[in-house]
């Protein structure tokens, strides 16, 4: 059976049959709002698609782009931008205050066209912000990694190596507000420190982020 695609609330969900007996799901993509289900031999795609619906009500979608249907927008730094495009002799991006304005030299914009803009504006927004951010919060903590860098990752917002002090952070987290990047970027340096999520562990992130626990469950990924 040929996999199946369909649109709910301005994300893509693609359900894929697999030679497993069960169903799962991947991690909503925040840059792309796209999510990919995967349909086992005991599941119909009726089922999937009830699954993967219900799944998406469940969300909090404030921080998901919809680049897909009419409504097109992206979300930078928490801050929602429609996607305006234009027809243009060269391809091409500029945010504003008021919108992403994506020029091309066809008729329409192709998704892929749209994600390579998006993504190429989170990389250079972000890695601005994370340059000026990660010193600021090194010195609150007195905490310091050896290094870092964006990856494009769907599993967490960042990972960071307790031996070798390297953190890595994900794309996706140029669609949260500054609140919550900062404090991943504690987050992320207390496992310099501490290798676990143990006592010690909270006691430090209560000590330099009281609601840090609210502010990382308001989005949910993997730590």
């Amino acid at each position: 059976m040929e996999d199946f695609s369909f649109i709910y609330k301005g994300i893509k969900v693609t359900l894929k049959k697999t030679k497993n007996r069960a169903a799962a799901r991947t991690i909503i993509n925040h840059i792309y709002g796209e999510m990919v289900v995967s349909v086992g031999a005991r599941y119909s795609f009726d089922k999937a698609k009830e699954f993967a619906i219900k799944v998406i009500n469940n969300t909090n979608l404030d921080g998901y782009n919809c680049l897909y249907g009419d409504n097109k927008y992206c979300v930078l730094f928490g801050k929602k931008y429609p996607i305006r495009i234009i027809q243009s002799t060269n391809n091409g991006s500029a945010f504003s205050d008021k919108e992403l304005l994506i020029a091309t030299n066809g008729k329409y914009a192709d998704i892929d066209v749209i994600k390579s803009e998006i993504k190429k504006h989170y990389y250079s927004q972000l890695k601005a912000h994370l340059l000026r951010v990660i010193p600021e919060c090194e010195r609150y903590v007195n905490l310091e990694c050896s290094g870092w860098k964006l990856v494009e990752t769907l599993f967490s917002w960042a990972t960071c190596n307790h031996k070798t002090k390297f953190i890595k952070f994900s794309i996706s987290l140029a669609t949260q507000n500054f609140q919550f990047i900062e404090t991943v970027v504690i987050h992320e340096l207390g496992h310099i420190m501490y290798n676990n999520h143990g006592k010690e562990f909270n006691d430090y992130m209560k000590k330099y982020v009281p609601e840090y626990r609210k502010i990382l469950k308001s989005n949910k990924k993997s730590n």
